[in-house]
């Protein structure tokens, strides 16, 4: 059952880096909302693992490093909220 879990952990971690990613060159709010919820998922899945949270952490850590590029590339608009670059 832990390497379900695991694997499980892995392809929801993967979707919400891949949107993550999509939402940086996009900037288009439905990708991030998508992120979240995967990266949800993700957790909740790797904590069934039963490692005492390894694999959360793991898989937390990657989804943070691409969140925080996502932070950084994201246009902004003059007004400071998220620019809407037509997607």
């Amino acid at each position: 059952r832990e390497v379900l879990e695991r694997d499980t952990a892995r392809r929801w971690a993967d979707r919400a880096i891949a949107c993550y990613r999509r939402y940086a060159e996009t900037g288009a709010s439905t990708w991030r909302e998508r992120g979240d919820e995967y990266c949800h998922e993700a957790c909740e899945h790797a904590a069934l693992v039963g490692d005492h949270g390894k694999t959360v952490g793991v898989l937390q850590r990657e989804i943070d490093q691409v969140r925080a590029v996502r932070k950084r590339t994201v246009p902004r608009s003059s007004h400071g909220r998220y620019a809407y670059t037509g997607s």
